[in-house]
């Protein structure tokens, strides 16, 4: 292993991700409060989603190094979710048969985009995706634990999380994206505490930007780390494995890649 003090560098040119959003998904049902949009009927399986945006045709971009989403939410119109929500395992439109059963596994693109007023969420045991900018904005959440059956979470999904004081990562899961926890946490002394990335292979650029994140892991596992991962962030030290190497330095921005 060896250790790399992490500087600040200046970025020049950074992606409108910073400040931009995520295309909603349109809800097919609302059971107790919380919107689902079907995934698909052969499998039974349902996603959170926003239940207060329209329907969009064109897709989030994806940026030439395709984890890099760029975003447009001109036309969103605010999240309802607050207080304590708790996400079932499976769930049943109301009026409909008792065969109509549907599992919940995954949280959608932007379900809760921007919910400054949400204070905790609970998830179940069956999901196994949390999508782009899932919990992007949530300024109050100070709490969360992906359980370690999610094998995929989006880029931007905890961005601005300015209060998250504690949050296990999915054990499942191999990747830390673009702009994951960016600004996540500064609102939080010493720092926010993540844990659960023993598996994590790669991290994107941005992944760490401006974050309070404090965490001092050994990862073993990794083979990549994407340029600018940990800038401006209370990250001061990370260890990393010997064989991650420099590889390249663009306008201030260093990644890591294994030999």
């Amino acid at each position: 292993m060896k250790k790399i003090l992490l500087l600040t560098f200046i970025l020049l040119g950074l992606s409108s991700t910073s400040n931009g959003s995520v295309v909603g998904q349109a809800y097919d049902f609302e059971v107790d409060g919380i919107y689902y949009s079907v995934l698909s009927e052969e499998s039974k399986t349902v996603a959170v989603v926003c239940g207060n945006t329209e329907k969009k045709d064109t897709p989030a971009y994806v940026g030439p190094e395709r984890d890099l989403m760029v975003y447009d939410y001109t036309s969103w119109k605010g999240n309802s979710y607050r207080g304590d929500v708790t996400v079932p395992a499976s769930v049943r439109p109301d009026n409909s048969p008792e065969s109509s059963v549907y599992a919940v596994s995954e949280i959608g693109v932007g379900a809760f985009y921007n919910c400054d007023a949400l204070t905790s969420v609970t998830l179940p045991e069956s999901l196994t995706k949390i999508d782009i900018g899932a919990f992007h904005g949530c300024s109050a959440l100070e709490e969360l634990t992906l359980p370690d059956c999610v094998e995929w979470v989006g880029p931007n999904a905890f961005q601005s999380c300015s209060s998250m004081k504690k949050l296990h990562f999915s054990l499942g899961c191999s990747a830390i994206l673009s702009q994951t926890f960016f600004r996540c946490g500064t609102q939080v002394a010493p720092g926010m505490e993540l844990s659960g990335v023993e598996n994590v292979t790669s991290i994107g650029q941005y992944a760490f930007y401006g974050s309070g994140v404090r965490i001092y892991p050994n990862w073993e596992a990794l083979t990549s780390i994407g340029y600018s991962a940990f800038d401006y962030s209370t990250i001061e030290e990370v260890s990393i494995p010997a064989a991650l190497v420099q590889i390249k330095q663009t306008k201030g921005a260093i990644s890591f890649a294994k030999t």
